[in-house]
C-alpha cells in the first residue's frame, strides 16, 4: 500500500513543475523566471561595481597628486580622506566580486552601501555640512549605479532561487533506494 502511494506521489511531480513561470515566481520583481537572464544582470552588477570603483580611486588619485593646481573648485582632499575613499573604492571593488561570484550576502551590501552612503552625502550637502558634491551628473551617475545594483542583486536571487530548489518532502535517498524489509544484517537464518 505504501510503495503504491510513493508510486502516485512520483508520478504526480513530472518535469513541468519544475518549469517556473512568472506566475509562480514569488516575488515577480525581483525573481525572475529566466537563467540566462540572471547571469546578464549579475555581470551588470560586477561591472557597475568595478566602474564604481574605478571612477573613485581616479578621481581620488587625481585630486590629490594634482592637488592646488589653481583650478576653481578642485580641492585637494585631506590624508584622511584620501585614506577613506581608498578604502572605500577597494570595498565597492570585493562587494562587487562578491555579485560576481553571486553571493546573496555582497550583493544586498553593495546596493545597501550604495543607497545608504550617497543619501548621507547628500544629505550632507543640501544641509552644508558636509563635503558632498550636488553635481546633476554625479547624482545621475549614482542613481544608474544604484538600478545596476540592484538589478546584480536581483540576478543573483534569481540565480539562486532557479538553481537551488526546496528540498523534496522525504530524504533524497529514499528516491533512489527501494526500502529493504528488516534492518541491515537481519537476514534469514538458515
Amino acid at each position: 500500500m505504501e510503495e503504491q502511494n510513493r508510486q502516485e506521489a512520483d508520478s504526480d511531480t513530472t518535469e513541468s513543475d519544475h518549469v517556473l513561470t512568472p506566475a509562480s515566481s514569488p516575488n515577480p520583481w525581483l525573481i525572475g523566471t529566466d537563467l540566462l537572464q540572471a547571469r546578464k544582470r549579475i555581470r551588470w552588477g560586477f561591472g557597475a561595481g568595478l566602474a564604481a570603483a574605478t571612477i573613485n580611486f581616479i578621481v581620488i588619485m587625481s585630486t590629490y597628486f594634482v592637488g592646488d593646481s589653481g583650478v576653481e573648485g578642485v580641492v585637494q582632499p585631506s590624508r584622511g580622506e584620501f585614506i577613506f575613499v581608498l578604502v572605500e573604492a577597494g570595498l565597492v571593488a570585493a562587494l562587487g566580486v562578491g555579485v560576481l561570484k553571486r553571493s546573496r550576502a555582497m550583493a544586498a551590501a553593495l546596493l545597501g552601501y550604495q543607497l545608504i552612503s550617497k543619501s548621507a552625502l547628500f544629505g550632507l550637502a543640501l544641509a552644508g555640512l558636509g563635503p558632498g558634491n550636488l553635481n546633476p551628473v554625479s547624482l545621475v551617475l549614482n542613481l544608474v549605479f544604484a538600478y545596476l545594483f540592484f538589478q546584480g542583486l536581483r540576478g543573483v536571487l534569481t540565480w539562486h532561487y532557479l538553481t537551488h530548489p526546496d528540498y523534496p518532502a522525504r530524504a533524497p535517498e529514499s528516491q533512489f533506494h527501494e526500502e529493504r524489509e528488516g534492518t541491515p544484517g537481519e537476514g534469514t537464518d538458515p
